[in-house]
């Protein structure tokens, strides 16, 4: 009697898997037969709920019943993708492509993988195309951005994450990127907007505490540096760059113990230029 009520319960929970992945799946828009759900959707859920974006991993394998082919080729691309095997995920994409080739989200996912393979004008073109179908299309518009950033291309990047900015005010991704071309331009203060901004609409955003710790400590303001880098460790404990800032903060007001202590500990994690630097210059304190 066990027995046959585990047997329904595990029947039960495929069921379930197989319908949460059916909704998983949908969301994320086949690509043909069925209205294409718009991109932003995906770029919202990718900061808000990114254990969706894994739960789409884990159901790309499953072929929902009457799948198309070019939802098929899709899939295997973005299981390709993520296994880091970024040629067979242009390969998967392109045949996707072939099938429909008026479909955004696909475009825009083979330029990351091109980008991933430092095929910069193949991803800018696929960004492209992706916008061009889709001009509301922000995830693309920031990911053409970060292509343009990586080119020292400023001021056409800043251009772009504007333009995700505007068709997505809530996009935390966007204003980041958007902070980190500024800051390259070393509009330090710009730069503090943009990572207060992003920090605003996703309060857990570690990197943009740490760098709007960092423009602040280009800034001079080492206190602020400091307190932006125990947010970032508050949030990732093991972030080793923000123990090797806060401990150049702490350098740079005196606190030789505390300069230190955060050097040891960012070169437990990794980062050890702050430990050697203080080591060779007879620095340290215990």
């Amino acid at each position: 009697m066990i027995a046959g009520r585990r047997l329904c319960e595990a029947k039960s929970s495929i069921s379930l898997l197989a319908r949460a992945c059916y909704r998983i799946k949908r969301f994320f828009a086949p690509i043909t037969g069925e209205p294409k759900i718009k991109a932003r959707v995906i770029d919202k859920l990718s900061k808000i709920a990114p254990t969706a974006l894994i739960a789409l991993y884990l159901c790309a394998s499953i072929p929902l019943f009457g799948a198309s082919a070019a939802e098929k080729a899709f899939n295997q691309g973005l299981n390709a993708y993520i296994r880091d095997d970024f040629q067979g995920a242009i390969r998967h994409f392109t045949q996707a492509i072939k099938i429909d080739p008026n479909n955004a989200i696909v475009y825009n996912s083979r330029g990351k993988a091109y980008k991933n393979l430092g095929d910069t004008s193949k991803a800018i073109a696929d960004y492209a195309q992706a916008i061009k179908i889709d001009p509301n299309y922000a995830n693309a518009y920031n990911n053409r951005g970060n292509v343009y950033a990586n080119l020292g291309d400023i001021s056409r990047a800043i251009a772009d994450h504007n333009q995700a900015i505007k068709i997505n005010p809530d996009y935390a991704l966007a204003y980041y990127n958007r902070g980190l071309a500024y800051y390259n331009l070393g509009d330090y203060n710009k730069a503090i907007v943009d990572y207060a901004q992003a920090i605003k609409i996703n309060p857990d955003y570690a990197f943009a505490y740490y760098n709007r710790g960092l423009a602040y400590y280009r800034l001079g303001d080492h206190n602020k540096a400091i307190a932006d880098c125990n947010q970032a460790i508050k949030i990732n404990p093991d972030y080793a760059n923000a123990y090797n800032n806060r401990g150049l903060a702490y350098y740079n007001l005196g606190d030789l113990k505390n300069a230190a202590k955060d050097a040891r500990n960012a070169c437990d994690l990794g980062f050890c230029d702050l430990l050697k630097y203080m080591g060779e210059n007879k620095l340290l304190r215990d």
